[in-house]
């Protein structure tokens, strides 16, 4: 335990939010109690539905499986809570550095096993990435290659690089991940993983379009998703500000240039279009 958080702390320059990390472990700390609690009475609870099966008492045993349920049900209120209130600082607030002060506490809390080192590093990196601290950013996802050596891991560590590239408009960097995400996608069935691949394999044409000022493309490229969080949004329209800037429509441009800032909270988009003049 803490591992992980003290691998990602010796790559990072990052001071967390007080006020975020004092909440954050509370919460953690109540969630620990609750898993002990849960965990200790499964254990009561099967060994009574044991001696029911032995004492012949069917009833009795049918007690384990609706523990069991009631258990799931319990962790899976507190799942719910912990990602509205990532949706909150993401969305409503964005507040990255928020955000990344309440995925580095997760890191520190909580054993880590390969599937939540994935998930953890993947948040971290991709908080630092949109904070602008890409080179930060790079360095913890690569920590995958030590702490979570999988189909699914290894994915997301390339997820990162073609983001990178994508900012770059590197093509080739984003063809070559690419490339390498082709070898390793047939063995993960992660609905969420496949998403974020489909979107990467846009990035060349998004680049192109970028390049070219192709304005009507990038608004089909981009389309908007009613589900969508006011994140998306704000990404959404930084690209369709780039595309708009090269393609010279400075109406279109301003009117993008101005949600993002709006609603761009901490995020390298607004602080980048808060500095530059169209």
């Amino acid at each position: 335990m803490g591992k992980l958080y003290d691998e990602v702390m010796n790559v990072i320059d990052f001071r967390l939010d007080e006020s975020e990390e004092s909440l954050e472990e509370k919460v953690c700390n109540k969630e620990k109690k609750i898993m002990n609690i849960l965990f200790w009475t499964n254990i009561i609870v099967l060994s009574f539905a044991i001696f029911c099966i032995i004492d012949e008492f069917p009833l009795g045993a049918l007690t384990f499986p609706f523990w069991i349920t009631l258990s799931v049900m319990i962790i899976r209120h507190y799942q719910v809570k912990h990602q509205k209130r990532i949706n909150v600082l993401m969305n409503d607030k964005g507040n990255f550095n928020s955000l990344l002060t309440v995925y580095l506490v997760r890191a520190k809390y909580h054993t880590i096993s390969k599937k939540t080192s994935y998930v953890l590093l993947w948040n971290i990196s991709s908080s630092l990435f949109y904070l602008g601290k890409t080179d930060e950013g790079k360095k913890v996802i690569d920590l995958i290659k030590r702490f979570c050596d999988t189909p699914e891991g290894n994915a997301q560590r390339l997820f990162y690089y073609a983001m990178e590239a994508r900012i770059r408009m590197d093509k080739e960097g984003v063809k070559q991940c690419i490339e390498e995400l082709e070898t390793i996608m047939p063995q993960i069935k992660k609905p969420y993983i496949i998403k974020t691949y489909d979107t990467i394999l846009k990035y060349p044409l998004s680049i192109e379009v970028e390049e070219k000022g192709d304005y009507a493309k990038a608004l089909e490229l981009v389309k908007e998703d009613e589900k969508e969080g006011l994140f998306m949004k704000v990404s959404r329209n930084y690209r369709l500000y780039k595309v708009a800037k090269v393609a010279g429509m400075n109406q279109e441009a301003q009117g993008h240039r101005a949600f993002v800032i709006e609603n761009g909270g901490d995020t390298m988009y607004s602080r980048e279009l808060i500095d530059e003049k169209l």
